[in-house]
């Protein structure tokens, strides 16, 4: 589909009309679409093939396209990708390219399946967002869900608006915002920017602290972006975190979400005796889905405390933690994810860990024995769980482990079950080169080296939510090639074909910077800067300027292709003309426009000179002379003076 579709509302009245383009496969890299009414509301385009891919060049037509409409993107119950491409599919969106837009219009993703955004959505202005999974067009499906793999969606202006599934969040982009949730512990929220804590020291948890009284028990949507500098230093709270309760606090698996959201940096410190203490929630009873922390946490007396959550008795899964986790003090269950992971047998409720891994450095307290085996006066310490009563699966830990002599402590689980507990590990791993433990003791799990762990295939058990790289570590979700074009250069009048090697951008693999020899050969790769009138680069008649460079069809086995988030600008450069002249004695070293004559132009373009030059000398005896070029200008922009 190229060219411009227009529905538009009359100049003094009437609304936008709707535009559907459907297919199998659905191409619309350079379509326009005007569904604007001055008098009226805007209309809508639908694109709805069966998969889509959101990549580069189809990125840069929905941007444009929002400025005037607003847009719908649907994928139907029809196994079949597009665009481009008609292998199977299961009815998903991927957000593979930044989409963004300063206007009031909404852009609404509806899938058969997943929405699985990769890079960004941005709405600077009061755009709007509705995102729906699970769509029902075409058949039933209840398995789709709203992932975000290295990607983020920000919501920028006062009156922006996101409905996710049918139901309305309110947003977040202020501290002053995030701490009035406090207000509503149940509602639905959504964080609309990135923040970031630095320069206040809390208390108590930020939300649903001790002093609220009460879990939080609503929804909140981090939305793939993050809190940074998150400081806590409590002496008197019960529950430490940015979350002090999810969930209710007294019952297994309660309502309370916290979804999409990393901690980075900062610090959280519960001195209190007995209290629980972790980055993102002291004490979890509701469920934590795709949530990290790299923040420092410290415990007091008889402390539980975790990398990201002290006390467990809810769900957590595809989460990770990777800050340093130190309680030294006896009594103490120390993890680098999670303190304490509670389950009861007889029907009691299970705390569930499911798809984590911690690589922190943990440190815990002494004594003999655990807590409540052996002499009952010990502590007990874990690269991923202090204690386990509930059940752990898919999971490893890499941290180095320390703990006091005689006290029980282990590389994955420092003590699994007791009392009644249900202590279910299911492919667990540590890695005993970097803890320093090669035994599992009072814990659990399999111990595997470095290089095991990094040879490039998953551990046995590990599923679909993992991917394995050879030099690393499992990550959580797939392997995201992340391609960030370099910006070019050329000059009017001389037609320039974009630079399409590895020379023109660089790489990232799920965040980390790829350089020399490991780059990842791409395949299909076309850069193209709109607008110039020819989609690899520029003609001689291309104007002096800007052009936004974007990519579209890149390929790698086995790699998600993502196209970053900076923006990279093609420039055209004006065309240096060359000024000659002659003038007669006149005792001034003033040169009119007119006694110079412009050349170095292109074909027939007219260039006006107008003003004057000056030269450092009036007499004839300088000879010739370089012209000072400061009083003239010219009339086509397209060249310069130099």
């Amino acid at each position: 589909v190229f060219g411009l579709i227009s529905a538009m509302g009359g100049p003094g009245g009437g609304h936008g009309g709707t535009v559907e383009t459907s297919g199998h496969v659905v191409d619309f890299t350079g379509i326009r679409v005007n569904t604007s009414a001055p008098a009226g509301a805007t209309g809508l385009w639908l694109v709805d093939p069966i998969d889509l891919t959101i990549d580069g060049a189809a990125a840069a037509t929905i941007n444009s396209n929002l400025a005037s409409s607003n847009v719908m993107l649907q994928t139907t119950a029809t196994t079949a990708s597009g665009p481009g491409s008609q292998t199977s599919g299961l009815g998903d969106i991927y957000v593979n390219a930044p989409i963004s837009w300063s206007t009031a219009n909404t852009l609404t993703l509806s899938a058969y399946n997943s929405i699985n955004i990769v890079s960004s959505i941005t709405a600077s202005g009061n755009g709007g967002l509705i995102l729906t999974t699970s769509n029902h067009v075409g058949g039933a499906n209840a398995a789709g869900a709203l992932n975000f793999y290295g990607g983020n969606v920000q919501l920028l202006g006062n009156s922006a608006a996101l409905t996710i599934n049918g139901t309305s969040y309110t947003l977040i982009r202020t501290v002053a915002q995030l701490v009035a949730v406090n207000g509503n512990l149940s509602g639905n929220y959504a964080l609309a920017k990135s923040l970031d804590l630095g320069g206040t020291t809390y208390t108590d948890g930020v939300i649903a602290g001790a002093a609220a009284g009460a879990g939080f028990t609503g929804t909140f949507n981090g939305l793939g972006n993050t809190i940074s500098n998150l400081t806590i230093n409590s002496t008197g709270s019960s529950v430490v975190g940015l979350f002090g309760t999810v969930g209710n606090g007294s019952t297994n698996n309660s309502a309370g979400t916290v979804a999409n959201l990393g901690l980075i940096g900062g610090s959280v410190t519960g001195s209190a005796p007995g209290a629980t203490v972790g980055a993102l929630a002291g004490t979890n009873t509701g469920t934590i889905i795709n949530a990290y922390a790299t923040t420092a946490v410290t415990g007091g007396a008889g402390a539980m405390v975790g990398g990201l959550v002290g006390y467990n008795w809810g769900a957590i899964s595809n989460a990770h933690a990777g800050g340093t986790v130190i309680d030294t003090m006896t009594g103490t269950w120390v993890g680098g994810l999670v303190g304490y992971n509670d389950g009861y047998t007889g029907g009691g409720g299970t705390g569930t860990i499911t798809n984590a891994y911690a690589t922190g450095m943990v440190s815990g307290g002494g004594g003999t024995g655990g807590i409540g085996t052996g002499s009952g006066a010990g502590s007990d310490t874990g690269g991923l769980v202090g204690i386990n009563q509930g059940t752990i699966t898919n999971a490893y830990a890499t941290g180095a482990v320390s703990a006091g002599a005689g006290s029980y402590f282990g590389g994955l689980v420092g003590e699994n079950n007791f009392s009644g507990g249900v202590g279910t590990v299911s492919y667990g791993y540590w890695d005993s080169t970097t803890s320093g433990i090669s035994a599992v003791g009072h814990g659990a799990g399999t111990a595997m080296t470095t290089a095991a762990l990094q040879n490039g295939s998953l551990p046995s058990g590990f599923g679909s939510a993992w991917s394995a790289m050879s030099g690393r570590y499992p990550i959580l979700g797939p392997a995201v090639l992340t391609i960030n074009f370099l910006s070019q250069t050329a000059t009017y009048g001389t037609a320039y074909s974009l630079q399409q090697t590895s020379a023109a951008y660089t790489e990232t693999l799920n965040g980390v910077a790829l350089t020399g020899g490991s780059f990842i050969n791409l395949t299909g790769l076309s850069l193209i800067a709109a607008g110039t009138g020819s989609v690899s680069g520029t003609t001689a008649s291309t104007n002096a300027g800007s052009y936004t460079i974007s990519g579209t069809g890149a390929s790698a086995s086995g790699f998600i292709i993502s196209y970053g988030t900076t923006p990279a600008t093609l420039t055209v450069n004006p065309l240096a003309v060359t000024l000659t002249g002659t003038q007669a004695y006149n005792g001034s070293t003033s040169i009119a426009a007119g006694s110079l004559t412009v050349s170095n132009r292109v074909g027939s373009d007219t260039v006006g000179l107008s003003g004057s030059a000056s030269v450092a000398s009036a007499n004839v005896s300088a000879g010739a002379q370089t012209l000072n070029l400061a009083g003239l200008s010219l009339s086509n922009s397209n060249y310069t003076l130099t």
